[in-house]
């Protein structure tokens, strides 16, 4: 089979979910197309392209704007040139932008009837922020693509059920296949005695750096555990337009001795392996994959109470779920795993279990393939 990937930005989540789908087509025998903007790729996706010069031929580099306009027509037919080279049996829409692009080719008729589109949502246009009149927007548009899907392929239960109440076609089918880790060596020794005493706990969160992450009110739990006399510290590791802001916060607070801004790693994992908790404290996440990395890995997590983070975090059994904007909820949680180290180390071992049953990467790509093999229900 050729099957194309179309998403406007390969940066963040969305980035890896695709690479991990790209090298398992690859390595079953398949050949794989890649839509995207290379403007908008993040640092981690353009390394991974440098060191796979084969894949050059098989990147249709495209400008895609962010925002719905008239440049979407250009990108278009820009996308169906390039496509018609390839003739793909299968065109999968990621994210908002890459979902509307792909059922454009089947409405406008720029791809042949027997290409099928299917289309995972990533948040995007199923946020419940962007206000009332868009809300209502990407709803209507959502519904007006309905027919233009195949399928839908959800990657956790929130895309599910916000795809759900939103779009309300029955002709639409969807099929629930979660994101997915790697099987990954694991770390579950205990902490050291006097932790958060005697020694520092070590926290490291990940992400862009934006408003929605929420780094913010992380750096302000930190600092209130350090009034408290907890010893903390804080490595944060990514870029993005917050950065600026959050190096201010950090000043501002007295942080820097405690709190580092490292910038965009490419070895994410490594990092996770030498801290001892990740606080992923996202406002909103279609998904959470950084949270489940950690999981995989044995590290005890902390994560935001909203979006896919419920679905990929039990709340006090693989991790703690706070409110969302809520420094005081971050503190209570450190408190609560450094005053019961046992609990703790219980948790980190049901998290591991948990990632390994519930969201195995090699199942997610059998499940995909089969998918684009026309494996999937009737209507």
């Amino acid at each position: 089979m050729t099957i194309a990937f179309l998403l406007r930005n390969a940066e963040g989540g969305i980035r890896t979910h695709v690479l991990s789908l790209i090298h398992g087509l690859r390595a079953s025998g398949h050949r794989v197309l890649l839509i995207t903007d290379l403007s908008q790729a993040d640092n981690a996706f353009h390394k991974e392209l440098a060191e796979r010069p084969e894949w050059q031929d098989t990147i249709l580099d495209i400008p895609i704007a962010s925002a719905p306009g008239p440049t979407d027509l250009i990108a278009l037919f820009r996308i169906a040139r390039g496509l018609a080279h390839h003739r793909p049996d299968v065109i999968h829409g990621h994210g908002a932008k890459g979902g509307l692009l792909a059922r454009m080719l089947r409405l406008c008729r720029l791809v042949p009837k027997t290409t099928k589109i299917l289309y995972t949502p990533h948040g995007g246009s199923l946020h419940d922020m962007h206000g009332r009149l868009l809300n209502r927007v990407y709803s209507l548009v959502e519904n007006l693509l309905a027919p233009a899907t195949d399928l839908v392929i959800f990657e956790s239960r929130y895309t599910q059920s916000q795809f759900q109440a939103k779009v309300r076609n029955e002709n639409v089918r969807g099929l629930l296949n979660r994101n997915g880790v790697p099987h990954l060596e694991c770390d579950l020794s205990a902490w050291p005695d006097g932790i958060g005493t005697n020694t520092p706990l070590r926290i490291a969160a990940f992400g862009l750096l934006r408003k929605i992450k929420g780094f913010d009110d992380l750096i302000r739990a930190v600092h209130q555990l350090h009034a408290k006399g907890w010893r903390v510290t804080l490595e944060i590791f990514g870029e993005g337009p917050e950065r600026e802001n959050l190096e201010r916060l950090v000043t501002d607070l007295g942080l820097s001795e405690i709190v580092t801004l490292h910038g965009a790693t490419h070895a994410p994992l490594d990092e996770m392996r030498q801290r001892h908790v990740v606080i992923q404290p996202s406002l909103f996440e279609s998904f959470g994959l950084v949270a489940l990395e950690a999981q995989a890995l044995g590290k005890a997590i902390i994560a935001s109470k909203t979006g896919g983070l419920i679905d990929v975090v039990e709340d006090n059994h693989s991790g703690l779920l706070v409110a969302p904007g809520s420094p005081e909820g971050i503190v209570r949680a450190v408190e609560q795993l450094l005053a019961d180290p046992k609990k703790t180390l219980d948790m980190r071992r049901t998290a591991v279990e948990r990632a390994r049953t519930h969201f195995s990467l090699e199942q997610m790509i059998q499940k995909n393939i089969q998918i684009y093999s026309g494996a999937w229900p009737a209507k």
